[in-house]
C-alpha cells in the first residue's frame, strides 16, 4: 500500500484490486499477490524523476475510467495521475461512488474527480507562493471532453449528479484546459485496467515517467 500510494503508480490498480478481496482471501488472490511481488522484485529500480527549475512547474493530469467493472454494484473505476515538474505527484484508482449508465458518463465523472484534485493542488501551491499556469486535463473520450468544453450532450447528462458539472465551470473560468490524448498514450489507463500486454504495460509505465535507475 505504501508503494502504491507514494512511489509506484504502476501498481496502484493491482493493489486496489487485491485489497478488495482481502476480507475473504482465496488461493487465486494469493497467487496474484505473489505475481505482483515478483514484478516489484524485477522492477525495483523504477523511480519517479522530477525536473528542476521554475520553468518545469507545469501541471498536467491524465484521466481515464473503466466502465461497470464492479459486477455486484455496477460501478466504474476512476483513474487519474497528476504531473508536476515532469513527474507524477498525485494519483488515484478507485471505484466511483455513483453508478454511471454509460462509458461516457463514467469518463465524465472521472474527469470531474481529476479536475477537482488538480485545482486543489494548484491552490495549495498558490497558498505557499508558487503561481503556475492553469493545469491541463488530458482525456481520451471525446464525448466527455466535449461535454466540458462546449456543453454538448447536456440533455443526455441531466441524470448525472449536479456536482459533476462543476468541471464545466472550472473550464469556463479558465481554471483549467482540457485536451484530447490518444488512448494508446493515456497513462491513466494503467490505473483502471489490468489486461495490458507486457509491451503495452511497459509503454504506459514509461508514460507515467517512471525511470529505471538501477
Amino acid at each position: 500500500m505504501y508503494l502504491a500510494t507514494v512511489t509506484r503508480p504502476d501498481i496502484t490498480y493491482a493493489v486496489g484490486r487485491l485489497s478488495s478481496g482481502i476480507s475473504s482471501p482465496t488461493k487465486g488472490l494469493w497467487e496474484r499477490m505473489k505475481r505482483l511481488l515478483r514484478y516489484l522484485n524485477g522492477q525495483r529500480g523504477l523511480s519517479i524523476r522530477y525536473e528542476s527549475g521554475l520553468e518545469a512547474l507545469r501541471m498536467d493530469v491524465y484521466t481515464d475510467s473503466a466502465f461497470a467493472v464492479d459486477s455486484k454494484k455496477g460501478r466504474s473505476i476512476t483513474g487519474y495521475v497528476t504531473y508536476l515538474a515532469g513527474g507524477a505527484v498525485h494519483w488515484r484508482s478507485h471505484l466511483q461512488t455513483t453508478v454511471a449508465d454509460s462509458p461516457n458518463a463514467a469518463e465524465y465523472i472521472s474527469l470531474y474527480e481529476a479536475a477537482v484534485a488538480v485545482v486543489g493542488i494548484k491552490n495549495l501551491l498558490k497558498g505557499i507562493g508558487i503561481v503556475i499556469d492553469p493545469p491541463t486535463v488530458h482525456e481520451d473520450n471525446d464525448g466527455a471532453r466535449r461535454l466540458v468544453t462546449d456543453g454538448l450532450g447536456q440533455k443526455r447528462a441531466r441524470h448525472l449528479v449536479i456536482k459533476y458539472h462543476v468541471v464545466q465551470d472550472l473550464y469556463r473560468r479558465g481554471e483549467l484546459t482540457v485536451r484530447r490524448v490518444p488512448s494508446k498514450d493515456q497513462p491513466a489507463d494503467i490505473l483502471t485496467k489490468g489486461s495490458h500486454t507486457a509491451k503495452e504495460h511497459g509503454h504506459l509505465v514509461g508514460r507515467l515517467g517512471l525511470i529505471n535507475f538501477t
